[in-house]
């Protein structure tokens, strides 16, 4: 199956009434990935946590890019309260031909994940 798509939510930086929840990480997640678009206006924040009772592997992959010869970003997130925010730049790195990113994360992982497009 296709990854699951991930929309950003825009969040303005000074506004206070932004209400936003992350996505519970569900196993088609960890067997099909997750995507997310890259904007094309503002930057991007990709937040993922990990509940699991042991330490997990979240893979933000590299994509189709004149920096990709840069290669995967991994990051092992410790159990329980195990948090990585990413901001992927730059995007010549990690966007795919189709303007997406793509994330893998570890079997077993448990927890949330959000996209946040500040504009």
């Amino acid at each position: 199956m296709p990854a699951v798509t991930l929309v950003p939510i825009n969040v303005t930086p000074g506004n206070t009434t932004v209400n936003w929840a992350p996505t519970t990480i569900t196993s088609q997640m960890i067997t099909d990935g997750v995507q997310v678009r890259f904007p094309r206006d503002g930057k991007l924040l990709i937040i993922v946590t990990n509940t699991a009772g042991s330490s997990k592997t979240v893979t933000l992959k590299a994509g189709d890019g004149i920096a990709r010869n840069q290669g995967n970003l991994t990051r092992e997130l410790e159990g329980y309260t195990g948090t990585w925010v990413i901001r992927p730049e730059p995007s010549s790195r990690f966007k795919d031909r189709d303007g997406f990113l793509q994330l893998q994360l570890e079997s077993g992982t448990t927890g949330t994940i959000a996209a946040l497009q500040i504009t």
